[in-house]
This record gives structure tokens, C-alpha cells and sequence, in this order.
């Protein structure tokens, strides 16, 4: 009759079972593990590139150091993705595995939207002030320029650094509302150089003249419904500085800023409005298209002079 085992002698025999246990798990785990390393079953075959338009890529592949014939399994993503974003006009980066073969890299790209004069030449930005490139002539780039703003410092791939950070954030967020708006395009300058006088030109010419830096999402959101009803041409002006009163005309020098005035004053202003056939765009969109009519109509007939309001 065998003698039975004392407590400690089973727990001698079950660390030893696990023992045996953790050790064939490590066998069969650095078996796998060379498997997936150092056979060329997982050899990449294929590299994937999407998102990209203004970059090639073949320059993102060199950026990426991947390679055909790597192992899928050593590729270090964060690495890669690093080297990726270090070309200005990339954005984000995903990198992604397709088991067994196969590697796709997803970036995300920017372009350039504005300029600012910085030193002696010029900073190359994305509408969100990321640094793309440092450049002496921009005459070429058709970009939009903006004033106002003092640079302090700009380094390739990181936002550029201002004396303002207030002017900044209020340049950043107008430009946002205005490509979200669809108008981002149409604009050839924008000048913050007073916070009250805020102004942009749009490419053919046309002033548009916001004003202050208040109630500017609602500005913007006029100034899309009015500008397919108006004619526009080197010269003319719309005023959205009272957006629920829009004005629009020609003048040979640019409209006084609308600052409270006893009636007299304004009597002369409306005078002054008159002389240069500048007409008031009601904020409906309806009433707006009648007086663009009317003033094409008006305009025909040999220009009276006069204005056209509607409340």
C-alpha cells in the first residue's frame, strides 16, 4: 500500500507540472515566432499607397523605407509613420497590415492655401498655418495672401509661431467658415491688419469688406448668397460690415467705415451712396435677385442715379 503524499509533495508536483507547462509554451512560441519572422511566407509582395494626389509615390515609399521582400512582421508603424510625416504635405498617415502579403499605407494630404511675408522672403502655409515651405517668389504659386500678421517663427512641417495669438486664431477660424463655405478659392488676399477693418479681395477684383471680426460665420453665410447676384469686376465693393444690410457698388475710393452719425451725417452718407450707384442687398435672397435686376435694368437705361432699399 502506497503511502499517500503530504501536502508538500503536491505542491512540489504541480510546480513542477507547471513548470513543464510554461517552458513547452515558450517552445511553441519561439516557434511561431520564427515562423512569422524568418520564413518568406510573410514576405511582402505588395505596397499599397492611397490618398495621395500631390505627392508621389514613390517618394512616399522612399520616405517609408518599406521594401519588397521584408518581412510583414518587422516593420516597425510608428517608425514608418514618423518618416512619413516628416513631407510638409502629409497630414496623417495610417499604415496597415494585409496578412499575408501585403502592406497599405493611407495618407492624409494638405496643400498650400496662403502666404505671409516672413524676413526677407515668404512662408508657404495650409489654411490651418502648418509650414509647407519657405520661399523668395511666390508670384507663380497663386496663393492667398494675408496681412496683419506678425510672424515671429516658422520651421517646415509645425504651425508657424506669431506675436498675436488672438489675431491668429480669429484669421484661422474666419478662413475655416470661408472653406466651408465654398469660398475659400475665390479669395486673392485677406487683411487682419485692423481688427475693425477687416477686408479680403477675391480674384477678380471684387472688395469685400467684413468690417469687425464679430458675427463673422453669419457674414460669410451672406456674402455666399449674395455674390452669384451681383455683377463683380475690378472695383466694385461689397460691404457686409451691417450683414442684414448688405451694400454693394463701385466706387473710385474704397466706402467710409459706418460709424454712428447723427442724421444730417447720414443724409450726406446716403448722398455720397447715391453718387457712386452703390444699392443695398436686402439679406432674402429673393428680394436680393430682384435688385440686382433692377440695377442691371437701371444700369441699362443710362445709370439714374439713386439707391434701392428694402427692409
Amino acid at each position: 500500500m502506497t503511502k499517500p503524499m503530504s501536502a508538500k509533495q503536491k505542491r512540489k508536483r504541480k510546480l513542477a507540472r507547471m513548470r513543464r507547462r510554461f517552458f513547452l509554451f515558450l517552445l511553441l512560441f519561439a516557434a511561431i515566432l520564427s515562423l512569422l519572422l524568418f520564413t518568406p511566407w510573410f514576405n511582402i509582395k505588395t505596397i499599397e499607397v492611397t490618398g495621395n494626389e500631390l505627392i508621389a509615390k514613390e517618394q512616399i515609399l522612399e520616405a517609408s523605407a518599406i521594401s519588397e521582400g521584408a518581412n510583414i512582421f518587422r516593420i516597425n508603424k510608428r517608425a514608418v509613420k514618423k518618416a512619413i510625416l516628416k513631407i510638409p504635405e502629409i497630414d496623417g498617415v495610417t499604415i496597415s497590415r494585409r496578412l499575408p502579403l501585403k502592406v497599405r499605407i493611407s495618407v492624409l494630404e494638405t496643400k498650400p492655401v496662403l502666404y505671409f511675408p516672413y524676413l526677407s522672403g515668404y512662408v508657404i502655409t495650409n489654411e490651418k498655418g502648418k509650414v509647407l515651405a519657405l520661399k523668395d517668389d511666390i508670384s507663380s504659386l497663386g496663393l492667398l495672401n494675408i496681412t496683419g500678421l506678425e510672424i515671429k517663427n516658422a520651421e517646415i512641417c509645425e504651425k508657424i509661431t506669431v506675436q498675436d495669438m488672438v489675431k491668429f486664431d480669429i484669421i484661422i477660424e474666419t478662413l475655416g467658415v470661408l472653406q466651408e463655405k465654398g469660398l475659400l478659392d475665390q479669395m486673392r488676399s485677406g487683411h487682419f491688419d485692423d481688427l475693425s477693418d477687416v477686408y479680403f479681395y477675391l480674384n477678380d477684383g471684387t472688395k469685400i469688406i467684413f468690417g469687425k471680426t464679430t458675427e463673422m460665420e453669419y457674414k460669410i453665410s451672406v456674402l455666399s448668397n449674395v455674390l452669384p447676384m451681383v455683377n463683380r469686376t475690378e472695383g466694385s465693393y461689397i460691404d457686409l460690415t451691417t450683414p442684414s444690410r448688405t451694400v454693394y457698388g463701385t466706387l473710385d475710393e474704397e466706402p467710409p467705415a459706418e460709424t454712428e452719425q447723427d442724421p444730417s451725417a447720414e443724409n450726406t452718407a446716403g448722398d455720397s451712396q447715391a453718387q457712386s450707384g452703390a444699392e443695398d442687398i436686402p439679406a432674402n435672397a429673393e428680394t436680393a435677385e430682384a435688385v440686382a435686376g433692377t440695377s442691371d435694368e437701371s444700369a441699362a437705361s443710362g445709370g439714374e442715379e439713386g439707391t434701392n432699399e428694402s427692409d
